[in-house]
């Protein structure tokens, strides 16, 4: 099965009024790549070094966590960095609440914190080819965007992580919507 967003695809949804360029079928497709992808880590030794500068989205396992299916989801568009931020807990959104987490304080207490993702968790990553890179930066502009927001009504703007956040948010939401997320972005950590 081919996954690849057709760009005769793409060139008709442009063409398609309020329908934007990340929509519902980009987004499973994206979805679909990411659950699909062999790139599974959780040492730092494991992460390709050409992944400094590439847009990646990842989503976060963890073993010891039976009510929702994933930790975290995220983005960046310097994949090399991001994932060893996690792995080896130094700062971000997954160490913050991890490190605050009830579930998981015995784990913490047991075998640190900064060997916590190494030894209870996956990380399951995705890199964007030149083509989706280009189909999320065109939603950066003023009439692409406004399709996007009302589309997903999301109505943000992508912050740090740039255009990438465009495929990040929607997926994000959904997962939330099925209560299939324990941490995400966009509220405050809920114990």
């Amino acid at each position: 099965m081919n996954t690849e967003p057709e760009i005769s695809q793409v060139e008709e949804d442009e063409n398609n009024g309020d329908i934007p360029l990340i929509n519902e079928k980009f987004i499973q497709c994206i979805w679909n790549k990411l659950q699909s992808s062999n790139w599974i880590i959780n040492k730092t030794s494991d992460i390709p070094k050409d992944l400094k500068k590439k847009h990646i989205i990842y989503i976060v396992y963890c073993f010891v966590w039976k009510k929702n299916e994933f930790l975290k989801i995220g983005i960046s568009k310097s994949g090399h960095s991001r994932l060893s931020t996690h792995i080896n807990q130094t700062s971000g959104v997954l160490e913050y609440h991890i490190s605050g987490d009830e579930d998981f304080t015995s784990f913490i207490e047991k075998d640190g914190k900064k060997e916590f993702i190494k030894k209870y968790c996956l990380i399951q990553f995705y890199r964007f080819n030149d083509k989706e890179v280009e189909i999320f930066t065109k939603t950066q502009k003023n009439e692409e965007l406004k399709k996007w927001q009302n589309y997903w009504g999301i109505y943000k703007k992508a912050g740090n992580g740039g255009p990438v956040e465009y495929v990040e948010m929607p997926i994000e939401k959904i997962l939330i919507e099925n209560g299939l997320m324990k941490y995400y972005s966009q509220y405050k950590r809920d114990l």
